[in-house]
């Protein structure tokens, strides 16, 4: 029994731990925006950070698109030791930077290595759980993810109070290492094994209603016992077929508008710094409200969402929270139109929060439910969802950092 307990740990470690610790490396260049901005030896301005936020969101794009067929060709353990060192080797160009240039450069790899994290859980899930527990694997993983920002932002706002930005990112790298031995050498050490029954057989993925592709790329749905993963190794869907999907198409859409929604996250130091009266640790600590918000609603909306009972009304429910999101958005617009620093910072929060938990479903549990269904190549069509995301926000983020050198905040965020 503590055999079977401690494995269930360990299979849920796998795919959670990764997912936190590349959060971890990505949101520390997010949570040091102030005090990087501050530092004269850079030369930077609001311009200038927006473009290289951009432009680690195009290689963030470039990595989903990349490595969701990576992740399915070579698997889980061998992405990982990668990505994990190239991680800390951005860490240390990033703290050792004279320049826009080079925190461009560390950023766009940071981003990148992080664009496999949330493929590579997807691909754990798939292979170590049944099909009935992948909502709750979701959740897990959702929460992991916004838990690595939240702690993230919060931390090292507290340490801004002690060391300064560089010994900061210099830390980053060392915890990435550390990082890397327990994940490849202890939580993915049997990544290529299945998980087994307790009489030592591969466990069934039982769903009797849940659709899989067939050849033909068309939904197939799984007879009551019927194994997934290897023993369907004939049917895996191609990419063209995976491509060539109703069901993924229609959530590529609704993925498009809430990843450019959700790169707000990014912009949150700065549009506390200009809009409110606060110093740098108290806008790196205020920040964490939306990855908070978030966090918030991937624990709740889900159970919320599993007792609808009707299509319509899971339909209404998910319609509603978009409708928060789009208010929230459309208050916060005005308030940046007041002046610099006379903002009141509890407004600012209630509308970041209000838009983090109106995204948060359609953004993550929903598209990621979806995926399971291409079984065996379930990494690549999450990838495929947020390469069409994050492209669309390469876009958004370019052409609102041009706004914002027009107008300012307000014309960004109306834009």
């Amino acid at each position: 029994m503590e055999c079977g307990c401690l494995r269930t740990v360990l299979n849920h470690a796998a795919y959670c731990f990764p997912q936190a610790i590349l959060m971890f490396a990505i949101t520390m260049p997010i949570a040091l925006l102030g005090p990087l901005e501050d530092d004269p030896a850079l030369g930077l301005d609001n311009s200038s950070i927006n473009s290289i936020l951009a432009l680690g969101t195009l290689a963030r794009a470039f990595g989903k698109f990349v490595n969701g067929v990576l992740v399915d060709k070579i698997g889980v353990r061998p992405f990982l030791c990668v990505a994990l060192l190239l991680a800390s080797a951005a860490c240390v160009v990033f703290a050792s930077s004279s320049g826009a240039g080079s925190l461009g450069v560390a950023v766009a790899t940071l981003n990148y290595c992080c664009s496999g994290a949330w493929l590579t859980g997807c691909k754990v899930i798939e292979r170590r759980f049944r099909r009935e527990d992948s909502g709750l694997c979701f959740s897990v993983l959702a929460t992991c993810s916004r838990l690595g920002s939240v702690l993230t932002r919060l931390c090292l706002g507290l340490v801004l109070l002690l060391l300064p930005w560089r010994q900061i990112a210099y830390g980053a790298a060392a915890v990435m290492l550390a990082s890397w031995f327990l994940v490849v050498q202890v939580l993915l050490k049997g990544d290529t094994v299945r998980e087994k029954d307790a009489d030592g057989k591969p466990k069934l993925q039982v769903e009797p209603t849940t659709p899989r592709m067939a050849k033909s790329g068309t939904p197939k749905f799984l007879k009551t016992g019927q194994r997934t993963g290897k023993a369907e190794a004939a049917e895996v869907p191609t990419l063209c077929q995976v491509l060539s999907n109703r069901g993924l198409q229609l959530h590529c859409i609704i993925i498009t508008g809430a990843t450019c929604l959700m790169s707000l996250e990014n912009m949150c130091p700065l549009l506390l710094k200009d809009l409110a009266n606060l110093t740098n640790a108290e806008v790196s600590i205020h920040a964490a409200i939306f990855p908070a918000g978030v966090l918030l609603g991937v624990l709740t909306l889900p159970h919320l969402h599993a007792r609808i009972t009707s299509h319509t009304g899971k339909l209404l429910f998910e319609l509603g929270l978009q409708s928060v999101a789009l208010a929230a958005g459309g208050f916060l617009t005005l308030l940046v139109s007041l002046p610099a620093k006379t903002v009141r910072v509890e407004f600012l929060l209630s509308c970041l929060v209000c838009i983090a938990l109106g995204l948060s479903f359609n953004y993550y549990i929903k598209p990621g439910m979806h995926t399971l269904e291409f079984g065996e190549s379930c990494a690549t069509a999450s990838s495929m969802m947020d390469t069409v995301g994050y492209f669309a926000t390469v876009a958004f983020q370019f052409s609102t950092s041009a706004l914002f050198r027009n107008g300012g905040w307000f014309q960004e965020l109306g834009g």
